[in-house]
């Protein structure tokens, strides 16, 4: 959990005033969800912070909202996936282990389960790569062939088994480019393994309540509607400025970031595969994802202002920019933003 409270002077009132989130608030937030903005700020440090986008967050809220969870709680994982259709990143939301334990518990039936039964001990090697794929090391990991576990359910008033799968590590655990297990599989081969089983021995046991949907932990062996999972497990993004351009900043960013790619071009994810995050230490791939960054924060920035109804929400929005780390054009590029939608509100067509 972040600890880093990056407190501003205290007001008249004694009561220390929180920073500006990383991503932008708006005041719609706590009408649909209940969250204001100090909440919104836990949430896209500590709870969701592999998040890039204020729609990825959203889409928990969303997701969290219609199933009754806590987004506080992390039942929910924010994860990138590589769509080869597009050429680029999308968020998604993806259940976690914690999702399921809490939908088994609220049907009143679940009975408990059994410990994990392990398969014979296997080891092997990988060779460990970089993210531009250049050999530096090996990995050596001892993991279980298979894991399986026993859940129970009461059927009819009686405590009935549901034994699980077999979960074959190799088949499952997530791997970073060039095949190596990442980080957390590496450092936790049984921990994870067992998750994996028990949410599969879970949707077995309540396959109405919990579908077909894989969670965040198995996604190593998963391709999700022809997507891949990017490797998440350990980073968090550097924390992103807005828009730094003008109304045509979109346009602008996206011929330049296809000249870039053009240079460059990158390599991408073989298909079919889980692979680590695309590589970012690159100058001309650098150059592309912050142009892309960019872009994308800009039509958060328009999107929330255009949604505004009322000149409070404006002023909340544009101070929020002002006391955050934007340009200097940024910040008058969205005072320009709020003018205009503040001339809207006042002739009453908002």
């Amino acid at each position: 959990m972040s600890t880093d409270t990056s407190l501003q002077p205290q007001s008249q009132s004694n009561v220390p005033a929180v920073s500006q989130p990383r991503l932008p608030y708006h005041p719609g937030l706590k009408e649909r969800f209940g969250i204001d903005q100090t909440e919104w700020r836990a949430l896209v440090e500590s709870t969701f912070p592999a998040a890039r986008s204020v729609g990825a967050v959203i889409l928990a809220l969303a997701y969290c909202k219609a199933r009754n969870l806590d987004p506080f709680k992390k039942t929910v994982h924010i994860v990138p996936i590589w769509d080869k259709a597009r050429g680029c990143e999308v968020e998604t939301v993806w259940p976690g282990i914690a999702e399921y334990r809490t939908t088994a518990s609220r049907t009143a039936c679940y009975a408990g389960h059994d410990e994990v039964v392990h398969g014979p001990m296997l080891d092997d090697k990988w060779g460990d790569v970089d993210r531009k794929g250049k050999k530096y090391g090996e990995v050596a990991v001892a993991f279980p062939e298979w894991s399986q576990m026993t859940v129970y359910r009461i059927v009819n008033g009686e405590r009935c088994a549901f034994p699980g799968p077999k979960v074959y590590w190799l088949e499952t655990y997530a791997s970073k480019k060039g095949g190596c297990p990442n980080s957390m599989w590496a450092k936790r081969p049984f921990g994870m393994i067992d998750k994996c089983a028990e949410a599969a021995a879970l949707r077995g046991a309540f396959p109405e309540e919990l579908g077909g949907e894989p969670t965040y932990e198995e996604w190593g062996g998963f391709r999700w509607h022809g997507r891949d999972a990017i490797d998440v497990d350990t980073e968090a993004p550097a924390q992103l400025e807005a828009p730094t351009k003008s109304a045509n900043l979109a346009e602008s960013l996206k011929a330049t970031q296809q000249k870039t790619v053009d240079q460059s071009e990158p390599e991408k994810p073989e298909a079919g595969t889980p692979t680590d995050k695309p590589d970012r230490d690159g100058q001309a791939e650098g150059h592309a994802d912050a142009a892309a960054d960019e872009a994308r924060q800009l039509d958060e920035y328009r999107t929330l202002i255009g949604e505004t109804t009322t000149l409070k929400d404006v002023d909340a929005l544009e101070k929020g920019a002002m006391e955050g780390t934007l340009s200097p054009r940024a910040k008058q590029q969205i005072s320009t933003w709020c003018d205009e939608r503040r001339a809207v509100i006042r002739e009453g067509n908002p």
